[in-house]
């Protein structure tokens, strides 16, 4: 899948979110330069014209992916988490509830505050 997206031209960003068993403040600070750093690149490449990206998770860590994609959301629709929770369990494929652990939300819910501050 990604040597298809590179030899489409497809741009491509390799995301790392801080291992869920990381705490303290240097985790949080790590989870939000992923998140802010992965929304940056989303917005100039689709501002520059490109139609799709590719977002490699390391390593291929499906809760990291979903955080992400909350933000992400989070991000387009200027929601709070909650809301993007619900905006994606009914874009479920399956109907199913979206669910973050714990730590993930925790982060999430921290980054999206601050970023309300700023």
């Amino acid at each position: 899948m990604l040597c298809q997206a590179i030899s489409l031209g497809i741009p491509v960003l390799a995301v790392a979110l801080p291992e869920l068993a990381a705490h303290g403040h240097k985790a949080q600070l790590d989870f939000a330069n992923a998140i802010n750093t992965t929304i940056s690149f989303t917005e100039s490449t689709l501002l520059a014209g490109e139609g799709q990206i590719c977002l490699l998770f390391v390593p291929g860590d499906k809760d990291a992916a979903l955080t992400l994609g909350t933000a992400l959301h989070i991000r387009l629709h200027h929601n709070s988490v909650l809301e993007a929770i619900r905006a994606l369990s009914k874009m479920s494929q399956k109907g199913e509830a979206v669910r973050l652990p714990a730590a993930y939300l925790t982060r999430l819910s921290a980054w999206n505050a601050t970023r309300q501050l700023i």
